[in-house]
């Protein structure tokens, strides 16, 4: 079953801001932003991930069991995960958000009280 997991495909949208957009109330794609949607494996989501720099632009997947936002405020790396619960992390290295993304693809619904890969909590959590 694990192997199936690894060949199945996640949906990803992938928000990339443009380095010197202004904060604003409304933003418009095209031109403050490019905006896709592609169905890719488990590697090329996390290049997309690998890939964020500026703010406001993100990863958002749609893995088998949980929706996974991948973000970038104030210059670091966020999390906000919708499973069997909710889970948010800030300042995210790239091998967490690997082990992260690992998680919701091999299609978990509780990522539990520890983020993935450490024994650190999560900043906030609940179930």
């Amino acid at each position: 079953m694990f192997s199936l997991l690894l060949k199945t495909k996640m949906n990803v949208s992938f928000k990339d801001f443009g380095a010197n957009v202004p904060d604003k109330e409304h933003y418009e794609c095209g031109v403050d932003y490019l905006w896709h949607e592609f169905n890719l494996e488990f590697g090329d989501a996390f290049y997309l991930v690998e890939k964020l720099k500026n703010n406001r632009s993100s990863v958002m997947v749609s893995a088998p069991s949980a929706f996974v936002d991948f973000y970038i405020f104030d210059d670091a790396l966020h999390v906000q995960i919708d499973a069997d619960g909710f889970w948010h992390e800030s300042n995210l290295d790239l091998q967490v958000a690997k082990e992260i993304l690992r998680v919701a693809w091999e299609g978990c619904e509780h990522f539990g009280s520890q983020i993935p890969g450490t024994n650190r909590e999560w900043d906030a959590y609940c179930i």
